[in-house]
């Protein structure tokens, strides 16, 4: 269960909103990779100054160590995440599979 701070990430009252949104940008930031079952936060420190300053890393940073306490919520999120891109990546490796190769494609010429 998140404590009293970890409550301001899902208060709609507050300016802190810890939504879908907010855990998709930490997501999207370490591009949904994943160290000890946790994603890679240590990606947010390659980012190029712009980058850090548009996507408020310092925000991003505390909304990692917020999903990092416990919070079902915010956890369940990534996991969500991290299902859609399993299953994007599935779909296109079988669609893949799948296209027929033109004749003579793999011939070295």
């Amino acid at each position: 269960m998140c404590d009293e701070k970890g409550n301001a990430f899902h208060d709609s009252e507050s300016e802190d909103v810890g939504d879908v949104a907010d855990v998709f940008d930490l997501y999207t930031a370490c591009n949904g990779e994943v160290l000890d079952g946790v994603l890679n936060v240590r990606k947010l420190d390659e980012l190029s100054e712009e980058e850090r300053e548009v996507l408020d890393v310092p925000r991003l940073k505390e909304l990692a160590a917020h999903v990092v306490s416990g919070c079902a919520h915010c956890q369940s999120i990534v996991y969500t995440l991290n299902r859609a891109r399993l299953e994007l990546r599935m779909i296109v490796e079988e669609s893949r599979i799948r296209q027929p190769q033109p004749v003579g494609a793999n011939r070295a010429d």
